[in-house]
């Protein structure tokens, strides 16, 4: 699958932070992001750690997020330009 497929497959959400030990403590604020383990399925090396793992929270490794997004953009942009060039040659007949 192309990386644009990867992409699509992402699904960005609001969250809140909830009371979670001494890591994160409710605080009202709406945020953007990820589920990490989302992110896993469709980018693996996208979060680190183990969906419910009582000993480790999950994060996002947002160098492999951007690595993936960055190559989608790159794919997103080819087509441009072919689409661009096949256009232009319709108008100039």
């Amino acid at each position: 699958s192309t990386c644009i497929d990867r992409i699509k497959q992402l699904r960005p959400v609001q969250y809140e932070y909830t009371n979670y030990g001494s890591l994160f403590t409710a605080d009202g604020v709406t945020r953007e992001g990820f589920i990490a383990h989302e992110v896993q399925e469709v980018i693996p090396s996208g979060a680190a750690g183990v969906k419910d793992d009582p000993n480790e929270i999950q994060s996002l490794k947002v160098d492999a997020i951007l690595s993936v997004t960055v190559k989608a953009l790159q794919e997103a942009i080819a087509k441009i330009e072919t689409l661009e060039t096949k256009v232009a040659a319709l108008e100039g007949n």
